[in-house]
């Protein structure tokens, strides 16, 4: 390997690896010992002639582990509910971009749409807390599903959207109704499903950016 002046390596630790198959084959496999994956590594080639190292090394090369792909499941925080206008509203918009609602987060369920019972109008809108922390800050998210179970569903047909949680923060608080009122770009959304039954909804690829790594 010819280098240019002025151009050094250093290495502090070297491994020898040898190929899987044995004799001079076209196809040439290592296994490399505990090599994690999301790991980079540097390697160049050497042979043997006659039992003696080649003078012969080949250039230096880099190659990042992807490892396969690895599934994890988050489950929600305590501290997520849903934020409700209540009652006692008679006018949609006054509902929909109020100041405030009540937050409710010490139950199990969580509530998300828009109702018209006796002649008040509510609104409802869910806040999820996960912790995604054990997901290494150099990862590359491939695929992520929300998924929860409906135990109700009321009205007509309407869609579930995902929207960025990034106004809110542990526990909810009233004024997070009105800070989510900007986040209107959808982060993955489908049809909301009948009741009694799973629904899973994957976020788009912009959705994927919004998860955070490492804490």
């Amino acid at each position: 390997m010819t280098l240019p002046w002025g151009v050094y390596y250093c290495f502090v630790a070297w491994l020898s690896v040898e190929q899987t198959e044995p004799g001079d084959t076209l196809i040439h496999t290592f296994e490399v010992p505990a090599w994690s994956y999301c790991q980079i590594k540097w390697f160049a080639f050497r042979g043997t002639v006659a039992g003696e190292l080649s003078p012969s090394v080949s250039p230096i090369f880099k190659h990042h582990h992807p490892g396969l792909p690895v599934v994890q499941t988050f489950i929600a925080r305590t501290s997520d509910g849903y934020l409700d206008t209540g009652i006692w509203i008679y006018d949609y918009l006054t509902a929909h971009d109020g100041t405030t609602a009540y937050a409710y987060d010490t139950g199990e369920t969580w509530w998300v749409g828009q109702e018209f019972n006796q002649g008040w109008y509510i609104v409802d809108r869910a806040g999820l807390f996960f912790d995604t922390s054990q997901i290494p800050a150099g990862a590359k998210i491939l695929s992520a599903t929300l998924s929860y179970y409906v135990s109700a569903k009321y009205g007509w047909d309407y869609d579930i959207v995902i929207v960025s949680g990034d106004d809110l923060s542990e526990p909810l608080q009233p004024h997070h109704y009105h800070d989510l009122l900007d986040d209107i770009i959808s982060l993955g959304s489908a049809p909301a499903e009948d009741r009694y039954r799973f629904q899973h909804i994957p976020l788009n690829e912009l959705g994927l950016t919004h998860i955070n790594k490492a804490g």
